[in-house]
């Protein structure tokens, strides 16, 4: 039972740091599991311009931060309509080529650059 309180929690908390994200929390779908994140929907910025408004790498990275220190976390997953992870940790933007920096990431994890 103390589990199920635990992820709770975790999930209020994390919600409270979409929210401070500049995030439209109405997209996005919040659970906890046994200390694993799950967020799922579409990123949508409350901020910004219209070109803006799907976020950017950095703000990605910046939530999984916020969201890697919750007390008590194990892990954070993401299923996200606009935006998906790549091996490397870099962040890339459905229906985008992979930018330069993510591409970087990806040949030094293959070892293709020093």
């Amino acid at each position: 039972m103390a589990a199920m309180a635990d992820d709770v929690k975790m999930t209020s908390m994390a919600r409270k740091l979409i929210v401070r994200n500049w995030l439209d929390i109405s997209r996005l779908r919040v659970r906890v599991t046994r200390g694993v994140i799950f967020v799922s929907g579409r990123i949508y910025k409350l901020t910004g311009g219209p070109s803006e408004r799907e976020g950017d790498e950095a703000g990605l990275r910046k939530l999984d931060e916020d969201l890697h220190s919750v007390p008590g976390v194990r892990g954070v997953a993401y299923q996200l309509e606009n935006w998906t992870r790549e091996a490397s940790g870099a962040w890339r933007k459905l229906g985008q080529k992979m930018t330069a920096s993510a591409k970087r990431l990806q040949e030094m994890d293959r070892g293709d650059i020093g």
